[in-house]
């Protein structure tokens, strides 16, 4: 019998389906100790509370098998298109049965294949018995404004290191490197991009000096 063609039934399910029914008249409640809750870029916050896979099992051990239901998972491939399936089969002592098929996209990281796997047995099995396993996410999902939401300081820039001026003494030395090159004192601060020689500062004195000593006065 393949199993990857939506759900079956077996001919015999009857009294599967008397046991179903009773099994859901207990009002079965699952604990929701999951917690989904992240904020995204536009500032809209999703939280809700769900059930994990641990969380149903433990509440629905018993009340199955007081009903003579269990149930069982596994994964299948279709060798026609490469399709893997979550199966899920509840079965009665009477010999019924009812399966469903769930295809499954799963991360190739292997380390989170079983996260993926974990997912998908959660929503087959609760679909199959007719349990919600999550919140009402209609009523838990908040429309964060952009100011509610905390955002990072931006990083403080650091200051900038203030840079003294050159000396006296450089002050008189560049005015002598100044008088033997072929600029006037104006022209030299305009090359160099400063106001005057006064306002020159340790960190371009060097480059000044050098750029005086590379134009010389002319020889007569």
């Amino acid at each position: 019998m393949q199993l990857w063609k939506g759900i079956i039934m077996d001919k015999n399910y009857g009294e599967l389906v008397a046991a179903l029914a009773k099994f859901q008249a207990k009002n079965i409640q699952v604990k929701k100790n999951g917690t989904v809750d992240f904020t995204d870029r536009a500032g809209n916050r999703t939280y809700y509370k769900f059930a994990q896979l641990e969380d149903i099992r433990n509440e629905i051990g018993d009340k199955l098998a007081k009903e003579n239901l269990a149930f069982y998972q596994y994964t299948d491939t279709n060798k026609e298109d490469k399709q893997t399936y979550l199966i899920t089969v509840l079965a009665h002592t009477s010999g019924g049965h009812v399966s469903s098929s769930m295809p499954m996209q799963l991360n190739p990281d292997p380390k989170k294949i079983g996260a993926n796997l974990t997912y998908y047995k959660r929503y087959a099995l609760a679909a199959l018995l007719g349990i919600c396993p999550e919140e009402d996410t209609d009523a838990n999902i908040t429309e964060v404004t952009k100011s509610e939401v905390t955002k990072p300081k931006p990083a403080k820039k650091p200051a900038a290191k203030k840079i003294s001026p050159i000396t006296d003494k450089q002050i008189a030395a560049l005015h002598v490197f100044i008088s033997k090159s072929k600029f006037t004192e104006e022209e030299f601060c305009a090359k160099i991009k400063i106001p005057t020689v006064n306002s020159l500062t340790w960190d371009k004195y060097e480059r000044a000096v050098n750029f005086a000593k590379n134009n010389p006065m002319p020889a007569n």
